[in-house]
């Protein structure tokens, strides 16, 4: 039980970092991944909105739809509707109005997206946004102080990004075994979004790289493995000696998929490419050569603490 706890403790300490010094750079830095992570999810409730308002019946219930209805929700104007307030709760979460701002956004959010996919076809690029909003919504519950609600929230998201890829691997390997790599997987993969792509646009027509695939078959073979073995190792961006290294691969997967299966993942990309690399330390560089007095005493005022600022305060006493 003891070599349990520590190895808990050593997986804790390599995620959270909690003896980190947080410099100004990395203030900026984790605004720009919260702002990329609320910008994508609002993007997303309203690019579903038109589409919920189409929707007449449920046939695969996801989620809480499960368990109650959300034919409500197929509305002309209450899918519009809840993208506003989806918007308002990101907005409230991130000027730090309310502690559960982005919790209501989690919720919201949900019910977005078991509306949107009701009908059979399932979307896995905003997964990612989704499970960061999470990540900050527990943050802003937990931890009052801004330090330990940056720690806590991008340690959570590394947490659950690497466990996801790695799980992802694992359960392909459970489900067919290390015949997955076989290369006739992919030609069948491919033939199947042809039909999605030209059901979709009207027309399909084979790139260059998935043309040599289908030629190739050690060619396919390989991109498989390269794809399994890339996810396999995906726990190791919880160690930030890794991450840059992970998550190059990752990305470099990301887009073998999209060229081979026409299955963009976007949002995976930015998250990735925002979080994965050590960018704070370049905000930091450019922080001591511009060396502005007046801009470092505004990033330290609202660095330490996670309340509401100062010129904030008016408005949020005359929030009902």
């Amino acid at each position: 039980m003891n070599k349990v706890n520590k190895f808990i403790d050593w997986i804790s300490n390599m995620i959270f970092q909690p003896g980190q010094v947080e410099s100004r750079g990395y203030y900026i830095y984790f605004q720009m991944l919260e702002l990329l992570i609320i910008s994508l999810i609002i993007t997303y409730a309203w690019n579903w909105a038109p589409y919920i308002s189409r929707i007449q019946d449920v046939v695969l219930p996801l989620g809480l739809a499960q368990y109650i209805s959300v034919h409500f929700m197929f509305d002309d104007l209450l899918p519009y509707l809840n993208a506003g307030i989806i918007t308002l709760a990101c907005a409230a979460g991130f000027l730090r109005l309310n502690k559960f701002s982005y919790l209501i956004a989690v919720f919201a959010i949900h019910f977005q997206y078991i509306s949107r996919y009701s009908l059979g076809e399932i979307s896995h690029g905003s997964n990612m946004a989704g499970l960061c909003l999470l990540a900050l919504a527990v943050a802003a519950i937990l931890y009052k102080d801004g330090i330990r609600f940056r720690k806590f929230s991008f340690g959570m998201i590394l947490f659950f990004m690497g466990l996801a890829y790695t799980s992802a691997a694992v359960c392909k390997l459970i489900g067919t075994g290390p015949l997955w790599i076989d290369g006739r997987h992919l030609w069948l993969w491919i033939g199947e979004r042809s039909v999605d792509v030209l059901s979709a646009d009207g027309s399909f027509q084979l790139n260059v790289l998935q043309e040599f695939t289908i030629q190739w078959y050690w060619l396919a073979t390989i991109i498989l493995f390269f794809g399994l073995a890339t996810e396999a190792v995906g726990v190791m961006v919880w160690s930030s000696f890794f991450r840059p290294f992970i998550v190059l691969l990752l990305v470099g997967m990301h887009f073998g998929i999209e060229w081979t299966m026409n299955i963009s993942f976007s949002s995976y990309v930015y998250v990735l490419i925002l979080a994965g690399f050590p960018w704070f330390k370049l905000i930091d560089y450019a922080l001591d050569r511009l060396n502005y007095s007046s801009l470092n005493n505004m990033i330290d005022r609202f660095q330490g603490d996670i309340s509401t600022p100062e010129w904030l305060s008016s408005v949020k006493k005359n929030i009902p």
